[in-house]
């Protein structure tokens, strides 16, 4: 393990747990079809709720699994390329964050609309 004292190796098991628990939620929307975590109030606006918490549920799992995977791997890399490594992550999550994002309007009356007036529908 590349150097990885003690502070790392919490660290590591704490993004571990967070994987965890980012993939339980996404497995739990998934398959509840409950979107309360990702339409809060404004549930009304949703047209599909089913292939909204498909999408959702499936990209959050998708997360838990890659973060638990940055967490194991990170003690093994060396001091000096673990800033890389986490950029990638970063990197890898805002673009797929923008997809689900622009994905999940489709399913909600103000996508709807924008596809409407574009004559997409």
């Amino acid at each position: 393990m590349a150097g990885a004292g003690a502070e790392t190796l919490v660290a590591a098991f704490l993004v571990v747990l967070v994987g965890f628990f980012t993939f339980g939620i996404g497995y739990y929307v998934r398959l509840s079809g409950d979107v309360t975590f990702v339409a809060g109030s404004r549930r009304m606006d949703i047209t599909d709720e089913d292939a909204l918490a498909r999408l959702v549920g499936t990209y959050a799992a998708g997360v838990g699994v890659v973060t638990a995977l940055l967490g194991g791997v990170f003690p093994f890399f060396a001091d000096s390329t673990r800033p890389l490594l986490f950029a990638g992550y970063l990197a890898v999550l805002v673009v797929s964050l923008a997809v689900v994002w622009l994905r999940a309007r489709r399913y909600t009356a103000a996508g709807e609309r924008c596809a409407t007036r574009k004559g997409r529908v």
